[in-house]
């Protein structure tokens, strides 16, 4: 069973040479949403992530957070089609983090 609510421990990804990791920042009327992520050219396969409130210093930032993932281009969407059916890329680098804002354009 999964849980909602806010994320209290840290998060450790295991990256390293091809193997990066991924952030996504979401407004806060996502939070308990899933993410969906795929490789481009691939079919949609069910790997996603909830979207938790994460402690920061002035208020919580509301994110998902996907790895390790193999590097390249990847297509994110929103697992609840009723609200959006848009999904958005963007290119996962090996041995980094990389972090990014929902949407990432107007035009993915």
């Amino acid at each position: 069973m999964e849980t909602t609510g806010p994320s209290l421990g840290h998060v450790v990804l295991e990256i390293g040479g091809r193997q990066g990791g991924l952030v996504v920042h979401l407004p806060p009327e996502f939070e308990g949403d899933e993410i969906e992520i795929r490789r481009l050219c691939e079919p949609w396969a069910g790997r996603h992530v909830a979207v938790r409130a994460r402690p920061a210093i002035e208020r919580p930032v509301f994110a998902a957070v996907f790895g390790p993932l193999e590097e390249g281009q990847y297509e994110l969407r929103r697992r609840d089609w009723r609200r959006e059916a848009r999904s958005h890329r963007v290119e996962v680098v090996g041995g980094e983090v990389v972090d990014t804002h929902w949407p990432m354009s107007d035009d993915a």
